[in-house]
């Protein structure tokens, strides 16, 4: 029989955002240093993570104005 065992799970986060950051203050903070170092040859990952409807199709992509574009327009 196995018993169920209990474990402790600890992360470190950098950064959290509340609602009044804007796109481009999220990008700036969170983003521009990886796209620079992708482009200085180095390898980089941004990734989204979140229930559904949590909003990471908007973090990447964002609206259709200036203002609320997302991680991927901003990046070309």
């Amino acid at each position: 029989m196995l018993k169920s065992q209990t474990s402790e799970f600890c992360c470190q986060l950098d950064q959290i955002f509340d609602n009044n950051k804007s796109q481009e203050n999220i990008f700036q903070i969170s983003i521009l240093e990886t796209i620079n170092k992708v482009l200085a040859g180095y390898n980089g990952t941004i990734f989204t993570y979140g229930h559904g409807n949590s909003g990471k199709t908007y973090t990447m992509f964002g609206g259709t104005d200036e203002d609320t574009k997302g991680i991927v327009p901003r990046t070309m």
